[in-house]
């Protein structure tokens, strides 16, 4: 098989606030997986592999997510929910994680669970799609399905359409507006088996007061929930469950990058 190639991006800068230049803290759930998932022996050996794969991700595309290894935060355990998911998986329902970056929770899954043939990880980009299978050195064993596009594109997994039982958003809906988010939702719905207890289930930055944000940094148009307002968001026909909580990072980030101190976490459930 050829070696990937990796599309670098035009601005790769380290010199913005989103970029942490040293592993300050490997949270235990991650070290645990990569010591029983990969080949990799010790600790150290886990970081300077981590390490070496991060600087190729940040040059395909400078997201905090990279820059900040918040990819690291194995966050799909974390659901109140999980063992619930982790049941349906083993059972064979199909799950789908929307934004999945380097596949890190579906990794955490199919280690969980011990299959993933059922499981798909869609991203924007492919590259960082390959670079997972570095990352968890992987590519002989997993089975998962991985998909490069767009949620808002007409088109995008049209053959699974009716077919998917879970869909996972982790810190995906909070990076766009409410127009966009309700665009997410249809077609999310468009995707879920239309039978009732199909679930779409994550966490993302919220709010004590819902609304409209703006990330000067960035120059992202965001909006952040409350739990009122992730209710009025899916309407009618559905079954919400909302966890607010403070922010945290396993990774331990330094500074306020958001320019925000008041940002809270929610953890939710949505139910056919």
């Amino acid at each position: 098989m050829a070696t990937p190639t990796y599309q670098p991006h035009a601005q790769t800068s380290k010199a913005v606030a989103w970029y942490q230049p040293t592993l300050i803290q490997l949270p235990t759930p991650t070290k645990d997986l990569f010591l029983r998932y990969t080949d990799l022996k010790t600790e150290d050996a886990v970081k300077a592999h981590i390490l070496a794969v991060r600087e190729k991700a940040w040059q395909i595309h400078p997201y905090p997510c990279i820059g900040l290894f918040k990819f690291l935060n194995f966050s799909i355990h974390l659901s109140p929910i999980y063992p619930e998911i982790l049941n349906r998986i083993r059972a064979g329902q199909t799950l789908l994680d929307l934004g999945c970056c380097l596949g890190q929770d579906l990794r955490k899954l199919a280690f969980d669970t011990g299959t993933s043939s059922n499981l798909i990880g869609a991203d924007i980009e492919a590259s960082f799609l390959q670079l997972g299978y570095e990352l968890f050195q992987d590519r002989a064993s997993l089975q998962a399905h991985f998909v490069t596009g767009s949620i808002f594109d007409e088109d995008f997994l049209a053959t699974r359409k009716g077919s998917i039982d879970i869909i996972y958003l982790g810190s995906f809906l909070h990076l766009f507006n409410l127009a966009k988010q309700r665009v997410i939702v249809s077609r999310l719905e468009e995707l879920l088996v239309p039978r009732a207890g199909s679930v779409v289930f994550g966490r993302h930055i919220a709010a004590l007061e819902g609304g409209p944000f703006f990330m000067e940094s960035l120059g992202w148009d965001m909006f952040r929930h409350s739990e009122v307002t992730i209710r009025e968001l899916w309407g009618a026909g559905w079954e919400v469950h909302s966890q607010l909580e403070e922010y945290e990072s396993a990774t331990q980030e330094s500074g306020n990058w958001q320019g925000d101190t008041t940002k809270q976490m929610t953890f939710w459930a949505i139910r056919r």
